[in-house]
């Protein structure tokens, strides 16, 4: 067909461009060099693509798109605060339950712990299915009302179509590597907007290397996907922190103090998560709350809460630019 023969000269084309003005003379060498920019482009799609996705879940469970903190105090009627996350729990449960034989023996894809252990011991492979499941959960969790953000998914999510394109066109290991890393830059650079944050977070984090092979593609890969998501929703700072002059010595201490608070709260905060998370799996283990049915009680849960403090549902990007400019309140009232 004459669409396809156009198409392979322009692929052999673009072959030799790459051969001659980038001096990559291996086909790995150019197929890395694609899949860099292509990370990049998927990776600002998808930060589209998941906000449009919390949105819409949370217009049918909320009846609106606007920022929770700002939906719940007003909400009639007043149980609908308990019965949007509780409705996203469902919706949770359901999507476990589903999942729950045909990822039989894969890992689950929560954390970032499954990334680094796939960097770490599995040559940049992951599961693409728990990948999937995971960050439809984390959707539907947000949209509901759960204090989550978009960041958790789009890193993961990064990471695994980056394996997956890289599995696909049989790149060595060292090569999968640094393309999860530029899946996982990507996906967090998307998110917040911050390219080379997502950069210093994937060299850090998941591949804990800072070496040269490594920092250029992960780079390029973050300011493509932010160039794609900042043409889609535009180039606003998602936190605006007002301006801010030292002007006295002494408030050193006070910083130092923010830190030591900040510290034993984050302890605090593990422990607490931790300790959750011990007795859900002890009331899944012993069938009093099986899993797909765990999400129903825990989104109710933060429900209940949000009644008497609105200020646990959803994101509230508003309440930290609130806290940011000293305007935060306990009270909605």
């Amino acid at each position: 067909m004459a669409w396809l023969r156009r198409v392979r000269e322009w692929a052999r084309s673009l072959d030799f461009t790459l051969a001659r003005r980038f001096g990559l003379a291996s086909r790995e060498d150019r197929l890395f060099f694609l899949l860099i920019g292509l990370v990049g482009v998927v990776a600002g799609l998808l930060g589209f693509a998941t906000e449009f996705l919390i949105d819409l879940v949370q217009r049918v469970l909320w009846g609106s798109r606007d920022d929770l903190l700002t939906i719940v105090p007003t909400v009639r009627p007043r149980w609908l605060v308990v019965a949007a996350p509780a409705a996203g729990g469902v919706l949770i449960g359901l999507i476990l339950w589903l999942s729950r034989r045909r990822m039989k023996g894969e890992s689950s894809g929560e954390g970032m712990a499954s990334l680094i252990e796939a960097v770490a011991v599995s040559g940049g492979k992951i599961a693409p299915r728990p990948v999937l499941v995971n960050a439809l959960a984390a959707v539907v969790t947000v949209g509901s009302g759960g204090s989550l953000g978009r960041e958790g998914p789009m890193i993961r999510l990064g990471a695994m179509i980056s394996s997956w394109l890289g599995q696909r066109v049989e790149l060595p290991p060292h090569r999968l590597k640094i393309l999860v890393g530029c899946g996982a830059a990507a996906g967090l650079a998307a998110t917040y907007n911050v390219p080379i944050g997502g950069a210093l977070f994937a060299m850090e984090v998941i591949l804990g290397n800072f070496a040269l092979e490594i920092f250029g593609p992960i780079v390029a890969s973050s300011v493509v996907a932010t160039l794609i998501a900042r043409s889609l929703v535009g180039n606003a700072p998602l936190y605006a922190a007002p301006d801010y002059a030292l002007t006295s010595g002494w408030e050193m201490l006070l910083y130092i103090g923010l830190g030591i608070v900040g510290a034993v709260a984050s302890v605090v905060f593990m422990a607490g998560v931790n300790l959750g998370g011990r007795l859900f799996a002890l009331l899944g283990r012993s069938r009093v709350l099986p899993r797909p049915f765990q999400p129903v009680v825990g989104m109710a849960l933060v429900g209940v809460l949000g009644l008497f403090v609105p200020l646990v549902i959803g994101r509230s990007y508003v309440l930290i630019n609130q806290a940011l400019a000293g305007e935060l309140r306990l009270s909605p009232n």
